[in-house]
């Protein structure tokens, strides 16, 4: 099978999504918080990509820079600290 075939499979099958639930069941059966971090970052990384985030809605860039731009600084933040705190203390 060639690795377009495979990246299609990845994102027809929601891929995205079983890797996130991936890293969270990993993270709480290891207690490995920092994965925590990582997929914030991850998620920011996305939320960029596609102008939109959620927080217990949608919140695009368009409709609401503000919220939004508050949102991803938040989540930026909190990803840096959870992948950081295990080497910091």
């Amino acid at each position: 099978m060639n690795p377009r075939r495979l990246i299609e499979l990845f994102f027809r099958y929601r891929g995205r999504a079983i890797f996130s639930l991936v890293l969270i069941y990993l993270s709480v059966l290891t207690g490995w918080y920092w994965l925590w971090g990582v997929l914030l970052l991850y998620w920011v990384a996305n939320d960029l990509l596609f102008e939109q985030t959620w927080l217990s809605e949608v919140i695009t860039r368009r409709s609401n820079p503000l919220l939004y731009h508050l949102i991803l600084f938040t989540w930026l933040v909190f990803g840096f600290y959870l992948t950081l705190y295990p080497f910091i203390y």
